[in-house]
């Protein structure tokens, strides 16, 4: 008996492997399959981590094909479940994917809510990356709703974690300071001392 469960979490691992690989060479299809599998063996596991993150990849897959109402309920699913974990580190991802399907719906102010929700989380558990993607995804809204004044804190908060972090991308670093330029730009301040 633990022989056979044993080897349907190496099945799973396998599966949950293949997908993540799948999805960031861009083989949507055989990714979408993966997950799918993962998903289907997860739940016949009763393995609820397992579930909350195929739910996960699932909805990432969707929100990128742009499928935003399939994709909320898969994060939604996520979020439900690891709250019942009570998994943290999860929460803030799950918040800050269910404020990207609200911005790309054209629903600002419940984006607004759950990148704040994860902002929260982030802030509460010491996390400086995720809090950035969440602080990065709010300071953005903001800029596209032409609320500067509120997108600027956020933005130069979003540079200064991951410049503290030691983990900040050129692309991403470029893409910060970018927004911080035009950002202050929009509201006549001075050029930001990178």
């Amino acid at each position: 008996m633990s022989m056979e469960l044993s080897e349907d979490f190496k099945r799973l691992h396998y599966l949950l492997e293949q997908a993540e690989e799948l999805q960031e060479e861009g083989d949507w299809q055989l990714a979408f399959l993966m997950w799918e599998k993962a998903h289907a063996l997860s739940k016949e596991l009763n393995h609820l981590p397992s579930l909350a993150f195929t739910h996960a990849g699932l909805g990432s897959l969707l929100l990128d094909d742009e499928q935003y109402d399939m994709a909320l309920e898969h994060f939604e699913q996520a979020l439900a479940l690891d709250e019942q974990l009570q998994n943290q580190d999860q929460l803030i991802d799950d918040h800050n994917n269910i404020g990207s399907v609200y911005y790309l719906k054209g629903i600002p102010y419940q984006a607004i809510r759950h990148f704040r929700l994860g902002i929260e989380i982030a802030e509460a558990i010491a996390d400086p990356i995720k809090l950035a993607g969440c602080c990065w995804n709010l300071g953005m809204l903001y800029l596209d709703m032409k609320q500067a004044e509120q997108a600027l804190p956020l933005i130069e908060q979003t540079y200064e974690l991951l410049k503290d972090a030691h983990q900040m991308e050129i692309i991403r670093q470029q893409q910060v300071k970018q927004a911080i330029r035009e950002t202050r730009r929009l509201l006549g301040l001075p050029p930001y001392r990178f």
